[in-house]
């Protein structure tokens, strides 16, 4: 009903911009429905897509109206022209024609279907399965790191704890460090509970801290960057080649288990379809 409610305002509100600009339709046309026109085929009010002169003064409006005349004139003398001049091609073009529109059909009905079958669900153990069947799939194409990396200021107790802390990566130590920095109302840019690429430390982390990191060595530093002394402890490396680690790449292994279950989704869907045509006698291939 509203997608109908708009298109009834629509109309009306062609028609009064129509009326209130004294645009004469009944030159050349039937009736005051008719927008533009090429030999019989016609543009019609009813056929503008709805809500395109949403929010626009009746000035505009019809400027957007006339445009959008003008433009469906001109692609429709287009057509016209290539039709009559490819008259010897248009069975291979209709064929295209077809096929193109059997596509999207099905190409709609399979997104459609998905949205409603498809289990969106994916387990942490689902993830780990697939991971270990197929590790060779998961190779890194640049290194990637566990760091801390702290950015503090002046040389507050907190700060001169911070600077003796961050060397040891440890579990109980990076709680103590975590509190640290939330007495000290430092925000870290990288925790060593998360796997890096090098594309991603170079996003967090001002050029001269990068230019050290690159070199993925794992040591400490303590790089000052104008008024500001990072800690980096560059905790552990993984070098470009080697086996991406579950934790670094858990959300492209969850993409490929549901694209998995997608395909075998419409798959099955897809044999029951034909299977329900075979047994019914609706369809039949009849070469022998």
């Amino acid at each position: 009903m509203r997608g109908l409610g708009a298109f009834v305002f629509l109309v009306l509100w062609a028609w009064f911009l129509l009326w209130l600009y004294g645009c004469d339709l009944a030159t050349g046309a039937n009736d005051d429905h008719v927008l533009a026109s090429v030999g019989a085929v016609q543009l019609r009010v009813e056929d503008l897509p709805v809500g395109m002169a949403e929010g626009l003064t009746p000035k505009d409006s019809l400027a957007m109206l006339k445009r959008y005349a003008e433009a469906w004139l001109r692609r429709q003398l287009l057509y016209q022209q290539a039709a009559s001049k490819l008259a010897g091609r248009i069975t291979a073009i209709e064929q295209q024609v077809e096929d193109y529109r059997m596509g999207l059909y099905i190409y709609e009905y399979e997104r459609v279907y998905e949205a409603m079958h498809l289990d969106t669900l994916v387990r942490l153990g689902e993830i780990d399965t697939f991971y270990q069947e197929n590790r060779e799939m998961f190779v890194l194409r640049e290194p990637i790191a566990r760091c801390l990396i702290v950015p503090t200021v002046g040389n507050g107790d907190a700060v001169q704890e911070l600077k003796q802390a961050y060397k040891n990566c440890g579990y109980e130590q990076l709680q103590h460090i975590t509190t640290l920095t939330m007495e000290a109302n430092i925000v870290p840019l990288a925790l060593p509970d998360t796997w890096l690429s090098l594309q991603d430390l170079k996003a967090k982390v001002p050029e001269e801290v990068y230019h050290v990191l690159k070199d993925c060595r794992a040591r400490n530093y303590e790089i000052p960057v104008g008024e500001v002394l990072y800690l980096v402890n560059a905790c552990q490396w993984k070098r470009a080649g080697a086996t991406a680690p579950l934790e670094f790449c858990q959300g492209e292994v969850r993409q490929l288990v549901l694209n998995r279950r997608k395909v075998e989704l419409l798959h099955a869907m897809e044999t029951e379809v034909v299977q329900e045509g075979v047994e019914t006698g609706r369809a039949r291939v009849w070469i022998e």
